[in-house]
């Protein structure tokens, strides 16, 4: 059975892949590819930060 905590890391793994494919795919206008920080820069870093959180919180026992 799942408890609550798996069950909103499920729900934010979830969220966090999309978001990051999105970020990851956004296409970017020609003069924003050759700046030092894109802006899709900040959205992937949080997508892979929710992603490992919730990976951490699914892969501790119960």
């Amino acid at each position: 059975m799942l408890n609550l905590n798996r069950i909103v890391a499920l729900a934010l793994l979830g969220f966090s892949s999309g978001y990051g494919y999105l970020a990851y795919f956004y296409h970017l206008l020609p003069f924003e590819k050759f700046l030092a920080v894109r802006p899709n820069t900040m959205p992937i870093g949080l997508a892979i930060a929710g992603i490992i959180c919730s990976l951490v919180i699914l892969i501790q026992p119960q």
